[in-house]
């Protein structure tokens, strides 16, 4: 049984460093990404991005794309593959982060008191019910593939800038927004629930 317990806490340990890698190499990878993204977009602006990804509506689209002029938009069209890269790195980042996050760290309940056990588990069970939620980063990403080949589409008139094609490219854009600041919620309560249970505490 000891060594069976060994076993398993050596896994868990590897499984912990490789997600703290993941974390540290796709932060870094993001930080690079993103600052090379804001000097592609210069030309253009980073608010008239924003407005086109806001439109709700055809018109709206139109009038700004219309006001942008062909170096802008060849700046936001330019800036793309660089934001699939983005999305990739934010999405592994993102769930090995939260996956770290909402994981309790495995510790010797030998040498704790009956209540001290008791309120562990009972912490474990919390946090196991809430491990779904590691992939609002991912759902995130989708939502952003997804709203970027429309903006594409969009943006070189493959696809007709009106209602029903830009409203739908507008609604992933907020929903990409919204699953990511879930996810900053989630990861914020999380980080206070294991602080009041004193997950990070070694005794």
């Amino acid at each position: 049984m000891r060594d069976m317990e060994t076993v398993l806490n050596y896994r868990r340990s590897t499984g912990r460093w490789a997600l703290i890698l993941t974390v540290l190499i796709a932060g870094t990878a993001v930080l690079v990404l993103q600052s090379v993204i804001l000097a592609i977009l210069a030309p253009a602006g980073v608010d008239r991005l924003l407005a086109l990804q806001l439109s709700f509506d055809g018109a709206t689209f139109n009038a700004i794309k219309t006001g942008l002029s062909q170096v802008g938009i060849d700046a936001i069209m330019a800036h793309f593959p660089f934001d699939f890269v983005l999305i990739f790195f934010y999405a592994a980042g993102g769930f090995a982060l939260m996956s770290l996050i909402m994981t309790p760290k495995p510790r010797a309940m030998d040498s704790l008191s009956v209540l001290h056990r008791v309120s562990l588990i009972r912490a474990f069970r919390g946090l196991r019910r809430v491990q779904g939620l590691r992939i609002l980063p991912i759902l995130a990403a989708l939502c952003d593939i997804v709203e970027n080949v429309l903006e594409i589409g969009l943006l070189k008139n493959i696809v007709p800038a009106m209602d029903s094609t830009v409203l739908p490219a507008t609604l992933l854009s907020i929903s990409k927004w919204s699953f990511l600041a879930l996810a900053c919620i989630v990861g914020l309560a999380s980080i206070w629930y294991r602080i009041k249970h004193r997950h990070f505490v070694r005794k």
